[in-house]
């Protein structure tokens, strides 16, 4: 047996009166700017796999033997710099982003549709072992 008793507003933890539902701006800061940081970072980062052949530097692909592992700025066409073959490292980024966002989506659906098959499995094996039960009342 549950024992219940009234539950005051303290044990609640939420004010009754109107004027302290309202929360100061720093508690909404606080709470909100780090998920807008996030959905910012992950939008910044489709955008820029999305558009990778518009606004790439150079092909990711290609090699510069005149700038072998250049830091960044060192060489003007190199922003972010070269790696040990001399292909641009911001290129590479760009392209390596798109091929980690397809890489992610399609584990997403992968496991979206086991989950629909595991789904459909457990109800069938449900619906049988109820018919069988009601088949034997």
């Amino acid at each position: 047996m549950a024992i219940s008793r009234r539950a005051d507003s303290l044990d609640l933890g939420v004010p009754l009166d109107r004027e302290g539902a309202h929360r100061s701006l720093g508690g909404h800061l606080r709470r909100w700017l780090p998920i807008g940081i996030g959905i910012l970072m992950a939008v910044a980062m489709i955008v820029l796999a999305a558009a990778a052949p518009l606004i790439a530097p150079l092909s990711p692909s290609a090699q510069y033997s005149d700038a072998v592992l250049k830091g960044p700025g060192a060489v003007e066409r190199h922003l972010l710099g070269t790696d040990e073959f001399g292909r641009d490292i911001l290129s590479r980024i760009m392209y390596g982003a798109r091929i980690a966002l397809f890489v992610g989506f399609a584990a997403q659906r992968r496991n979206l549709d086991d989950t629909a098959t595991t789904a459909e499995f457990s109800a069938n094996s449900f619906g049988t072992i109820l018919s069988s039960v009601s088949a034997e009342v």
